[in-house]
């Protein structure tokens, strides 16, 4: 199989392109963390009963 092809057609556990891969992966990781930032202290702690 040509790589061209196996590129379009698969979902490969390693990124064809590791540094858009990992631009993708900081991004998620701030925009998480500042959703982390606006919760209530109380909201971390909360246990399930």
């Amino acid at each position: 199989m040509p790589m061209i092809a196996a590129q379009e057609n698969a979902k490969l556990a390693v990124p064809s392109n590791p540094q858009d891969w990992l631009a993708d992966r900081k991004a998620r990781l701030t925009i998480a963390l500042k959703r982390l930032a606006r919760l209530p202290v109380t909201a971390l702690f909360r246990t399930v009963a």
